[in-house]
Formats: C-alpha cells, sequence, structure tokens
C-alpha cells in the first residue's frame, strides 16, 4: 500500500479547545506542501571493482525509491580509476512534501550477487 499512496507519519488528535476551527480531515489528510521529482541521471567517482551495475535508493520522509541498475557510461577520462555511469531515461519518482523539514537522502548500492548489497556512497542533506 505504501508503493500507491504516500501519507505522512502521524496521529491527528482534535484538540477541543480549538472548538469549530477544528477541521478534523485536514488533521487527518494534510494537503501535500508541493511535489518533489527526483530524476537520476549520472554518478562519477565509483570504484569500478566495487559498483557493478549499482542503482540508488532515495527516500524522503516515510517514502523510499529504489532506481533501475544504472549501466557502465562511457568514461571520458579512460585513465581514471573511477567508473561513471548512467542511467536510462525514465528513471524518475515523485514524492509528495509535507513539511520544509523533510529531507532528501540519496544511497548508492551494489547488488550482492549472493550476500546483502554493498554501500558505495550516500548524500545527506
Amino acid at each position: 500500500i505504501a508503493d500507491i499512496i504516500v501519507a505522512p507519519n502521524g496521529i491527528a488528535v482534535p484538540i477541543p479547545t480549538f472548538g469549530e476551527q477544528t477541521d478534523w480531515p485536514t488533521l487527518r489528510y494534510p494537503v501535500p506542501k508541493g511535489l518533489l521529482r527526483l530524476k537520476v541521471l549520472r554518478v562519477d567517482g565509483l570504484p569500478g571493482s566495487l559498483a557493478s551495475s549499482p542503482y540508488v535508493h532515495a527516500q524522503v520522509g516515510a517514502s523510499t525509491w529504489r532506481s533501475a541498475a544504472a549501466r557502465a557510461g562511457a568514461a571520458e577520462e579512460e585513465e581514471a580509476a573511477a567508473a561513471a555511469f548512467e542511467w536510462a531515461t525514465g528513471n524518475v519518482q515523485d514524492f509528495l512534501v509535507f513539511s520544509e523539514n523533510q529531507s532528501v537522502e540519496l544511497r548508492i548500492f551494489s547488488p550482492g550477487t549472493f550476500s546483502v548489497d554493498s554501500l558505495l556512497g550516500r548524500c545527506r542533506p
């Protein structure tokens, strides 16, 4: 259900002191303040030996998304030890934002064949 509908994590409790001003549906189902569209394009600087078809895991509030695996791009500098990976077009996810205090966390993983996926890097606010 979490992939179909996005709702903020919270419990709405109407306080009787507000009287008629308390709007129960607005407390229970707040209107989003905006929409954040995340598009994964490219990642540079990953060690080629560790990264085989990496993917991005994004989290905004309680909503999470995992991108498709990337393909190895044509490295502009073949002498560099780091590999460049590019994602196909259409690798986009929309997140509803309910507060200005929500943050985006991006993590890059390399899928493990027989073990847990390896964390290659992260980007936090």
